[in-house]
């Protein structure tokens, strides 16, 4: 059962934010991945005055970590926090980024309620949320590293578009937040093309990215053809609008899992999409075991806790 509650949050006196709440240019000026602790702090800052929230029911990972949603009850927006975990140091860190990653979700909210007034002035005023989130979850979290994913849409005036699909690790011992990257020499996005992954995954050369789809590839099929008996009616349906399985330009989004990295395919039609990019399902994503990716893993210590990681 979902607990109401309503937090009467305060700020922090050495943060000084615009009287408009969101006319403060800093505070959309970077991403959360490029945040430094004065963004950071800002973002929180900005959640701790504005976020009136639900709590959510708590959820346990295998490892015992225990988390849960905190929904912004204004908008809808909703971020996870961890509620217990081994290293409280580690938990502490945890949550004062996913303070600072609802601050910045809060505050895209804001801005798109601006855009759609400015765009439609005669329209009446009424409850507006632009933002859809079809699912938030914590897939894995150690004490130096959390991953999370959100999957959702972006309404604009009735159209659910673009989808939102995001995907985050939080280092816990950097105390910052990554995600995929393009490589050096993109002038593009990175959806459909070479990649990397925080200080894990390295694939910026073609030859590389070529292997890693194929991998997905053959992932991918023997999970449609585990699932070919599957009672879930949606599968044939995903499957037939999944389209070929070698096409080198499938977006993908990446997030940590205990038995491996999860490969999510958000190349679907928008009439399906709710279904097959915007849930899980036992076709999407796939999982890849963590050794088989050690080609293209850089040093450190990802590489050394999820090499370390049993299935």
């Amino acid at each position: 059962m979902m607990i109401a509650v309503v937090l009467l949050l305060g700020y922090f006196p050495n943060i000084v934010l615009s009287q408009d709440k969101a006319d403060d240019p800093l505070l959309y000026e970077h991403k959360i991945e490029e945040a430094d602790e004065v963004i950071i702090d800002k973002l929180r800052a900005y959640y701790l005055a504005h976020a009136h929230v639900w709590l959510g029911r708590e959820q346990r990972l295998a490892n015992g970590v225990a988390w849960r949603l905190v929904t912004d009850a204004g908008s809808g927006v909703a971020a996870p926090r961890i509620t217990w975990m081994p290293n409280r140091k580690s938990m502490l860190t945890a949550n004062r980024l996913f303070e600072a990653i609802h601050g910045e979700s809060l505050l895209e909210n804001e801005l798109e309620i601006r855009e759609a007034a400015d765009e439609d002035m005669s329209r009446e005023p009424k409850p507006y949320r632009p933002t859809h989130q079809a699912e938030v979850v914590i897939t894995y979290a150690s004490s130096r590293l959390v991953s999370y994913v959100e999957l959702g849409e972006t309404n604009a005036f009735g159209s659910n578009t673009p989808r939102i699909m995001i995907e985050r690790v939080l280092d816990l011992e950097r105390g910052e937040v990554f995600g995929l990257e393009k490589c050096a020499d993109q002038a593009l996005s990175i959806q459909g093309a070479p990649f990397r992954l925080g200080d894990f995954l390295d694939v910026c050369d073609d030859k590389n990215y070529e292997t890693f789809m194929a991998m997905w590839t053959t992932k991918e099929q023997h999970a449609l053809d585990v699932a070919a008996q599957s009672p879930d009616p949606y599968v044939d349906v995903c499957k037939e609008y999944l389209g070929p399985l070698d096409r080198s330009d499938r977006p993908i989004i990446l997030y940590l899992t205990p038995g491996g990295l999860a490969v999510h395919n958000t190349f679907y039609d928008a009439n399906i999409a709710h279904r097959c990019a915007l849930k899980r399902s036992a076709i999407n994503p796939v999982i890849i075991p963590y050794r088989e990716l050690e080609p293209f893993m850089k040093p450190g210590p990802w590489r050394d806790e999820l090499l370390g990681t049993k299935p």
